[in-house]
């Protein structure tokens, strides 16, 4: 196991607090499955009721057309590989996607010309970014 430089963080009146990082540990968490659960849960339980509370909804009921709500998706991912990653080397993580997967998701969320889109999976993560942390 090689740790990282000990580093003096914070320095009181009373007491001195030093840190050793362990990389190994690190990225063992970044993969761990509380992580993968932890984002997930986010996405199934914050993200998808949000996206679908704030998603247009259209009038056509034909059997060809596939509506926006109906068609979100959850994907669990691995990330950190190029262009997206972080460190040298690059760290692989968990992470939880929410997307969409209609034919016409890239018109809804960013619209036409002349027309502007609903931005639903954009104004979904301002939503997210908005949410008091859990303490």
């Amino acid at each position: 196991m090689s740790l990282g430089e000990r580093k003096r963080v914070y320095t009181g009146r009373h007491v001195r607090v030093d840190f050793q990082m362990n990389p190994e540990e690190i990225a063992r968490c970044a993969v761990g499955p509380d992580l993968r659960d932890a984002c997930h849960d986010v996405v199934v339980n914050r993200a998808l009721p949000y996206a679908m509370s704030i998603s247009p909804v259209s009038l056509r009921f034909d059997l060809d057309h596939v509506h926006y709500i109906d068609s979100f998706q959850v994907e669990d991912v691995l990330t950190g590989v190029a262009p997206e990653s972080i460190g040298n080397p690059p760290m692989l993580r968990v992470g939880t996607r929410l997307l969409n997967v209609a034919r016409h998701a890239a018109v809804v969320e960013f619209g036409r010309a002349g027309s502007r889109g609903h931005r639903v999976l954009g104004r979904t993560l301002d939503h997210l970014n908005t949410l008091r942390r859990p303490t």
